[in-house]
């Protein structure tokens, strides 16, 4: 297996260990409960007794040819929906990959072309980076992404290119180890 390849899988190994520690010792959502597949927020007229946690299970950077098929295959098995933030460039490539995401009802988003720090680059620069991304994702999906991931969790509030989308940000990294 090639190195690259072998980070890929310990990372997709590591988001859903962590993922499944925090369903089982942080909230109060059933095991059996499926992932969330729309990021909604809490109006401040909620009650505390009315708000359920929720959790949305994402996965980032794909498709993969050989890894993401494998998991579509286990999320089909049982009955979970799960949002993918795609790079462009990766979706160029697996386009039979993200029409299938699409008809299975899973929510497919912007990770930007290639997989870029858009908050350090020049704003023309980044909205050509999300523009392309949206563009690919568009012409395989017939739908432009309603919401986006920014590499490396780096957004500025100025990449006003591209407001129309939501961001989609993380609160368990799985890069920082947690004691």
């Amino acid at each position: 297996m090639k190195e690259k390849n072998k980070k890929l899988f310990l990372l997709l190994g590591i988001n859903i260990i962590l993922l499944l520690i925090n369903i089982i010792f942080i909230s109060d959502i059933p095991l059996s409960a499926s992932c969330a597949t729309q990021f909604a927020e809490v109006t401040p007229a909620e009650s505390e007794n009315q708000i359920k946690k929720k959790i949305a299970l994402t996965f980032d950077d794909g498709p993969h040819e050989k890894y993401t098929p494998m998991l579509l295959d286990g999320l089909k098995e049982r009955n979970v929906s799960a949002s993918f933030f795609l790079m462009g460039k990766n979706a160029e490539k697996y386009p039979e990959i993200v029409e299938r995401m699409k008809e299975e009802g899973h929510v497919v988003g912007n990770h930007s072309y290639s997989h870029v720090q858009l908050n350090s680059m020049k704003e023309v620069e980044a909205c050509k980076e999300m523009t392309k991304a949206n563009e690919v994702i568009r012409k395989i999906t017939g739908e432009t992404p309603n919401y986006v991931r920014p590499p490396f969790g780096a957004w500025s509030n100025n990449l006003d290119c591209i407001t129309n989308m939501i961001v989609v940000l993380w609160d368990v990294d799985t890069l920082v180890t947690r004691v």
